[in-house]
């Protein structure tokens, strides 16, 4: 399968587990939501490249649609027509019916990507109220503080477990470099060199021009 499709499947496969994991109700389960439609559209745009990779694509589908066929539905749901019309086409251009099986659950690696998003974007807004709290002189400043720690402590513990972790393939290699990538532009200015040879290495992975 190539990569960029194997990476694609993996970060929708990810991105539909932290959604599935995200407090109902909060603005946690927002963004959750968000990242899952995102890679699910990348997902939809993603080449085949070959007949393993069409099977990979049907049987992901496949599952994802057995998983999501109510909220797919609706008529005014564009991607359950979507989904089942590629899903059927890949199947025609196979000469083979839809494959039924599941796919694997996430790996630990990209659930691990996704919980540190999550705890770092939680930890940079609870550092920003702290700070425009302190700034303005609110009494609400030393329990922003509080809060902006713990939200540290959790992100650092995400990170760790992070770290502890080795990519299984190319692929997932590439989303590793990509999000620390990202991490590191929370700290730097925007092109920093770590980021953009992070970046560039991410790129390499995948099969592209750095």
């Amino acid at each position: 399968m190539p990569a960029p499709l194997k990476a694609a499947i993996a970060a929708h496969r990810a991105a539909w587990a932290a959604f599935q994991a995200a407090p109902e109700g909060e603005a946690e389960a927002g963004r959750a939501e968000d990242r899952e439609t995102e890679a699910f559209v990348a997902l939809l745009g993603a080449s085949c490249g070959t007949p393993a990779g069409a099977r990979a694509l049907a049987a992901h589908l496949t599952w994802y649609i057995g998983e999501e066929g109510d909220n797919l539905a609706g008529a005014g749901d564009p991607f359950g027509c979507i989904a089942r019309a590629r899903r059927d086409d890949l199947a025609l251009a196979l000469g083979e019916p839809v494959p039924a099986a599941p796919c694997p659950s996430p790996s630990p690696l990209l659930a691990a990507i996704a919980a540190h998003a999550e705890a770092n974007a939680a930890a940079n807004a609870a550092a920003l109220a702290h700070s425009r709290a302190f700034d303005d002189d609110d009494p609400a400043a030393e329990g922003l503080l509080r809060l902006a720690d713990e939200a540290c402590e959790r992100d650092d513990a995400a990170l760790r477990a992070l770290r502890a972790l080795r990519p299984q393939d190319l692929g997932e290699a590439a989303m590793l470099a990509r999000h620390y990538a990202d991490t590191i532009e929370e700290w730097e200015e925007a092109g920093s060199l770590g980021a953009w040879l992070l970046d560039g290495l991410a790129t390499a992975l995948e099969g592209g021009e750095a």
